[in-house]
């Protein structure tokens, strides 16, 4: 073998060697690399798996005011009838409250019963809106509240009411056990929903209706009332 030849190939073994060994050396960082990447997604997955977990047991840890602010008409109530709740009676519970279910009836006013949140505000005008249209009065249960006690003049109100309207998006606590003494006064009542989620099961029976905007809801109020006021005048 002529002798450039075998310098060139002692001097091309130990390059090629080291271009090897530094391709193994790239593709074993790049491998890190790999499983880096991988445990960094794996990380944020559980990241956002112990974030959600943290926010339910969040919302399911409530604390005793936030219970308290939701359920204020709930526990106003027992309160209320507590130091006299041996042998019930209906007349008792409204005398509880200071509540006069003599008061004369209002022929011309509309009770809606909503929760207390700035969020229904635009659905209370829209069956305000319809109300007026067929000549009638419409109040909300939280209007014109003079006292911390509020349960005694919402049921008040209920007393004087015509017709009660009650919204219940939401499933509100506080709306169904308004439902439940309107029902107790033999109220004419008129449920809405903005779905059929909104509608539990047990008064699923009920007609309740279902509106999927304001002027879908505006309508179906104003021919409810003229039908339903109809009905009583017959």
């Amino acid at each position: 073998m002529d002798t450039p030849i075998k310098d060139l190939i002692i001097y091309a073994i130990p390059a090629f060697l080291i271009a090897v060994i530094a391709l193994i050396s790239v593709a074993y960082k790049n491998l890190r690399l790999v499983r880096q990447v991988d445990r960094y997604k794996d990380d944020l997955y559980r990241q956002s798996i112990e974030t959600k977990i943290n926010e339910l047991q969040q919302q399911l840890s409530i604390s005793q005011t936030r219970f308290e602010n939701v359920n204020h008409l709930l526990i106003e109530a027992q309160k209320a009838v507590a130091p006299n709740n041996n042998n019930l009676k209906k007349a008792d519970f409204f005398d509880s409250l200071g509540v006069n279910i003599d008061a004369k009836l209002d022929e011309t006013l509309v009770m809606v019963l909503m929760p207390f949140n700035n969020q229904f505000d635009f659905t209370y005008a829209t069956i305000k809106k319809a109300v007026e249209d067929v000549g009638l009065v419409c109040k909300r249960s939280d209007d014109n509240v003079e006292s911390a006690a509020i349960l005694p003049h919402i049921v008040q109100m209920m007393v004087r009411a015509k017709v009660i309207i009650a919204d219940i998006t939401g499933r509100n606590p506080n709306v169904f056990y308004e439902l439940g003494i309107a029902h107790s006064l033999n109220k004419t009542v008129l449920m809405v929903a903005q779905s059929v989620s909104d509608i539990p099961f047990d008064v699923s029976s009920v007609r309740v209706l279902v509106y999927d905007s304001p002027v879908d809801l505006r309508a179906k109020i104003r021919v409810w009332l003229v039908n339903s006021l109809k009905a009583k005048t017959n």
